[in-house]
């Protein structure tokens, strides 16, 4: 057992690893999403410290909870993001290791319910190298906070205790609140997994108990309706889809405009057709192996293009876990089949076409897992010939090396913009700029969002100037207009330019030249197109040149390169 013990600390310990190493240079920024988190986070540590000094205000503290969703995560991070230093390391820290956590409790989950170690050993190793969880747990995401509260209520309805099965409830309620995406699928989660640990786990014992969970999970849920308007979640409603969208609508006459006159156009062609069909088939693609093995989803932030959420390889390891959990586990089976049903419901009644699996059917991924480690555990014990074995191991081992240096070597150059290096870079630069006094004038489609990353990336987004930064959104509620300091950041080009002043200009907005041909530019690291124009900049003018440098991943933090490496590495003149 001592042996065993080693083992799945190995395993943490590989996990961590694996999330840790580079946090603060890949991914290369900071999406918009993840930006609502970690500066909410950061927005609620500041309130409440203002509320202990100044004295505590009730109204304010309902003002913070209004104005968010997601309240787990980000009421949960607070006191990290608070208190941590703004780097890319330290706001993506405590999201792995929630993530590692997770893989904890389900290989302790695996070891209970299957009686197994060994499968559940593989189990947790197969999650430490899972694509998909090192993807996801290297960010600052707040589905995987929610995922964690799902599986930490499984676990704790595992024990024959009491005061652990009322705690579950606790926890599904953080579980409920982590995550609007799977907030659809919190009752039946509770129905079934309260029913099989009632029934299977304590042989109808602690009923009393049980039936308080249910009856809470429908309180929540009931409560959750009623208030389906509220301020912190009115703005999600138009993200659903319904027989009564405009969307469904303007399908469906499309579709009969497309169509001979029949009399049963309006019996297969209604809005409630259409919607069926559209749900089904959202639902059904989480399933394809485009999804999970070759693309991923297909968007630009969650999926690396050149492979899915899983190996090649764990197409037939899958299979091969449902035949052995059938045969062996057959209750669990149903279980873990119910559970990862339930995962495609929040992405199928989005109204957004383009899916995005990785997330929104994220609670799929702990329960895959097991059906994962039961599979590799079937295919061990089938497979007699060291030969074979020896065989697996290599293919599995050269398909992990493959991720890494797609993920680690490749990813960050091909697919730079995912996580918005640019608005990281043309942060950079400002600072620069800065200290050769000039008035710096930026015109971008989002200024908000490059607001955000200077903010940030700069580490002014602090306690000091939080209330300056409040004014700020209260002076420009819009969010299309900020001025702070010297620089101004907008999304009007300038109406004429002004004597001794940069300007940096979003190439998406700005087709013309400043009475000038030459400018330097902040470009994709990939194909070397414009991303941000540069004139009449006093930064780099000895340092760039229209070739640059080769990078190395010590390159992707550039914020501790100095001035003359970033100019040479990411500021070219054109």
């Amino acid at each position: 057992m001592f042996k065993k013990t080693k083992i799945i600390i190995y395993i943490v310990l590989l996990a961590l690893f694996l999330r840790l190493v580079f946090l603060d240079r890949i991914p290369t920024g900071i999406s918009n999403d993840e930006y609502y988190f970690v500066l909410n986070a950061k927005s609620v540590f500041y309130n409440f410290l203002i509320l202990i000094t100044k004295g505590w205000n009730n109204e304010v503290f309902h003002e913070i909870l209004n104005s968010i969703n997601s309240e787990t995560s980000i009421l949960l991070m607070a006191l990290f993001m608070g208190i941590l230093p703004s780097s890319m390391f330290f706001i993506r820290l405590p999201y792995v290791i929630v993530g590692v956590l997770t893989i904890y409790l389900i290989y302790k989950i695996t070891q209970k319910y299957t009686k197994n170690i060994n499968l559940a050993l593989l189990t947790a190793l197969l999650f430490a190298i899972n694509p998909w969880s090192i993807y996801v747990n290297r960010t600052s995401f707040d589905a995987p906070v929610a995922l964690f509260f799902f599986v930490l209520t499984i676990y704790l309805q595992s024990f024959p205790k009491r005061w652990y099965i009322v705690f579950s409830a606790l926890t599904s309620f953080f579980a409920f609140n982590g995550y609007i995406g799977t907030k659809v699928i919190y009752l039946p989660f509770m129905l079934f997994v309260s029913f099989y640990s009632w029934k299977i786990i304590h042989h109808k014992k602690f009923t009393k108990l049980f039936i308080f969970n249910i009856l809470f999970a429908v309180t929540i849920t009931v409560q959750f309706l009623l208030n389906l308007s509220g301020s912190s979640i009115s703005n999600r409603k138009s993200e659903l889809a319904l027989p009564s969208s405009d969307s469904i609508i303007t399908e469906v006459i499309s579709e009969r405009n497309q169509s001979l006159v029949t009399p049963f156009n309006t019996i297969f062609t209604n809005r409630y057709t259409i919607y069926a069909r559209n749900f089904t088939n959202k639902y059904l693609y989480n399933f394809s192996t485009d999804i999970l093995f070759l693309d991923g989803d297909h968007t630009f932030m969650i999926s690396l293009w050149k492979m899915g959420y899983f190996y090649y390889i764990d197409i037939f390891l899958l299979i091969f876990g449902l035949i052995y959990l059938f045969n062996h586990h057959r209750s669990f089976f149903y279980l873990l089949s119910l559970l990862i049903m339930l995962s495609p419901i929040p992405e199928s009644i989005r109204i957004d076409k383009l899916p995005s699996y990785a997330f929104h059917s994220s609670f799929q991924y702990p329960f895959l897992m097991i059906v994962l480690g039961a599979g590799t555990f079937h295919f061990w014990q089938l497979a007699k010939s060291k030969i074979l074995k020896f065989l697996f191991v290599f293919i599995y081992s050269i398909l992990f090396i493959n991720f890494i240096d797609i993920y680690f070597n490749k990813y960050p150059i091909y697919q730079p913009e995912g996580f918005f290096i640019s608005r990281r870079l043309v942060s950079n630069y400002v600072k620069h700029e800065q200290a050769n006094m000039t008035p710096i004038y930026i015109a971008t489609n989002e200024p908000e969002s490059l607001f955000r990353n200077y903010l940030f990336f700069t580490n002014q987004y602090n306690y000091k100037n939080f209330s300056l930064i409040k004014n700020q959104y209260l002076l420009h509620p819009e969010k299309r207009f900020f001025q702070w300091g010297s620089i101004t950041i907008s999304d009007k080009l300038p109406e004429k330019t002004q004597e001794n002043t940069t300007y940096i200009l979003d190439s998406e907005i700005s087709t013309t030249s400043l009475s000038t041909d030459k400018y330097f530019s902040i470009y994709h690291l990939g194909d070397k197109r414009d991303l941000y124009k540069i004139y009449f900049g006093k930064t780099c003018i000895e340092k760039s040149s229209k070739e640059n440098l080769p990078l190395t991943i010590n390159d992707l933090r550039a914020e501790s390169l100095t001035k003359n490496e970033f100019c040479q590495k990411f500021v070219s003149i054109r």
